[in-house]
């Protein structure tokens, strides 16, 4: 089972606080981070992996009741978000076969998850000339591939369509099924509904 323990987390960005002593279980299933747009959530994931380091607080990643490293949390985590790049002089096919090559996954394991995620149809285009919704789904197919224990969602919405919002549920409900634990960033009331709970943010700022 994975475990994320928090305790007394607290980040300040200059004179402004983003949140102050959060104390937070997650363990496997499907855990939303509510706030609105620049109210912490993205930062309060970026300091669980380990990309920010937070103002005060500690924070656990444990699996099976073993503690991980920082550098074993990251080999657990697979994360996305609207500000992680992919390659766009390469095609949808080749940036995902180039991470499948680095994680040593199956060589036909690219091409299985454009199927699962409904864009086969895309892989031999440049991501560059994709639409925003259709690079936001290879954001998301580039964190799937990793197949992690831990998945990190910041705003997975962002830009997709009425199809793209059934690919969240898909992924969600295919992440219980794995028990994976998953921490959802979002504004969205759709996409919290989903979750089997809810950290705000704003909770968090007095």
């Amino acid at each position: 089972m994975q475990k994320i323990e928090i305790s007394n987390l607290s980040k300040r960005f200059g004179n402004k606080l983003l949140f102050r002593s959060i104390n937070a279980v997650f363990t496997s299933g499907v855990h939303g981070i509510a706030g609105p747009n620049g109210s912490g959530k993205s930062t309060f994931l970026k300091c669980l992996i380990g990309l920010q380091k937070p103002g005060s607080g500690q924070i656990v990643f444990s699996m099976n009741g073993k503690t991980l490293s920082p550098a074993e949390r990251l080999t657990k985590v697979a994360y996305t978000g609207p500000y992680i790049n992919t390659y766009t002089e390469l095609t949808v096919l080749e940036n995902l076969q180039f991470l499948s090559r680095l994680l040593d996954k199956s060589p036909d394991s690219a091409g299985m998850l454009l199927n699962k995620l409904g864009i086969s149809d895309i892989g031999d285009q440049l991501v560059g000339s994709l639409s925003s919704g259709q690079q936001q789904r290879v954001r998301i197919a580039s964190a799937l591939i990793k197949d992690s224990p831990i998945l990190f969602l910041d705003e997975p919405g962002n830009n997709l369509d009425r199809d793209g919002n059934d690919l969240i549920a898909s992924v969600l409900d295919e992440s219980r099924s794995a028990n994976r634990l998953v921490l959802l960033a979002t504004n969205q009331q759709s996409e919290l509904e989903l979750c089997d709970d809810i950290l705000h943010i704003n909770d968090y700022k007095k």
